[in-house]
């Protein structure tokens, strides 16, 4: 579930009620084994200090991710039109250096090529909203997967073990783990029998 923080009892800096209105939309949603992302809109919440509140009352109320934007807070640019920034890198490392251990950031508006996913990815985004996805894909097509998991720390191969044979490193290893984290928490929702994992 995806839920849009109260923008203006945020620019307020009315806490008391954005952590109320996140926590009961958090706990309903754990309830019913959902998934809650709270969106903050980073276009019109733009002050770090009001950023970094939002990811402590995240924290605080254990929600799974926070999210820069929902794709819809147009905001008028110095050329007259209405667009959004959405997730720019400064402020997504901030959110990851701001949320506690449990909670996830997810990217969302701006991104639009290969190069500014794998930006993001950096800047410590667990998940991305992507509206170009078959160009990012073509792209990657067109790159050596060997050469980007390497360079991404995911993964290398070496011929002294055996060609073919990946070997996973740190980011690799936390990818595997997210994954089967997905897998397990899709299972409990639907009430699937359990994949099993082998190493």
């Amino acid at each position: 579930i995806d839920m849009v923080i109260n923008i203006g009892k945020a620019l307020q800096g009315d806490w008391e009620y954005i952590t109320r209105e996140i926590k009961a939309v958090t706990d309903a949603c754990h309830k019913h084994h959902a998934i809650v992302k709270v969106i903050f809109e980073t276009d019109y919440v733009t002050k770090e200090a009001d950023i970094v509140k939002l990811c402590q009352i995240c924290t605080e109320v254990g929600a799974d991710y926070v999210k820069t934007s929902s794709g819809f807070g147009f905001v008028k640019q110095g050329n007259g039109d209405y667009n959004y920034q959405g997730a720019t890198i400064p402020v997504l490392k901030l959110m990851n250096k701001s949320v506690g251990p449990k909670v996830k950031v997810k990217a969302a508006g701006g991104v639009r090529t290969l190069d500014q996913l794998l930006a993001v990815r950096e800047a410590g985004c667990t998940r991305s909203g992507a509206t170009a996805t078959i160009s990012m894909l073509e792209e990657a097509k067109k790159r050596d997967h060997r050469k980007l998991g390497k360079e991404l720390g995911i993964y290398t191969t070496t011929e002294d073990v055996g060609q073919g044979l990946i070997l996973w490193m740190p980011n690799g290893t936390v990818i595997i783990e997210e994954l089967e984290k997905l897998a397990k928490e899709t299972e409990q929702v639907f009430g699937a029998p359990p994949l099993i994992f082998e190493s």
